[in-house]
């Protein structure tokens, strides 16, 4: 068996000091044959370097947004969890929240991204007005029981309000 030479944490080093050297040349507006001849290396190696040092900025970018994605994901879901169940009962400052926070993730989840869309439509599709659409939203929520129904007071036969005014 063969042993691979390992490299040391000393040219790993030097390595990342070449790499970051050249991304800060290109950063300064070095061509790449001004990077190639300050390190002496080939036109070809100093591409590489530079391609490398971007590539660890990226992927040192991209942990950073993941783990802020992650961290706003974790609020909105537990203040969603807490709004839900006040608004479904019928507190209305909570059904706002909820409607935010419903929004919030909508847009960190890119669910309302345009999406390119076939326009050549053979059959129309059904339109519905406001009032149909809110008929239809109130059906679904309670078929899935999650409606509290709210009983009405009946107005007193008198013409008296509940305030004790009279309506006239």
């Amino acid at each position: 068996m063969i042993a691979r030479k390992q490299k040391t944490s000393k040219e790993k080093l030097v390595a990342a000091e070449r790499r970051n050297e050249a991304y800060a040349m290109r950063r300064n507006g070095a061509s790449l044959q001004d990077i190639a001849t300050m390190l002496t290396v080939t036109v070809g190696r100093a591409c590489q370097l530079v391609q490398e040092a971007m590539n660890e900025v990226r992927e040192g970018r991209l942990a950073e947004r993941t783990h802020w994605f992650d961290h706003d994901f974790s609020i909105t879901t537990e203040m969603l969890e807490e709004s839900l169940p006040k608004a479904l009962a019928g507190d209305r400052e909570a059904f706002k929240d909820t409607i935010s926070l419903l929004a919030r993730l909508a847009n960190m989840w890119g669910l309302d991204a345009p999406k390119k869309l076939d326009v050549n439509i053979e059959e129309p599709l059904p339109t519905y007005n406001q009032d149909e659409m809110i008929r239809m939203m109130i059906e679904n929520v309670r078929s899935e029981g999650r409606l509290i129904e709210a009983t009405a007071t009946p107005k007193p036969a008198n013409g008296d309000v509940p305030n004790g005014n009279s309506e006239k």
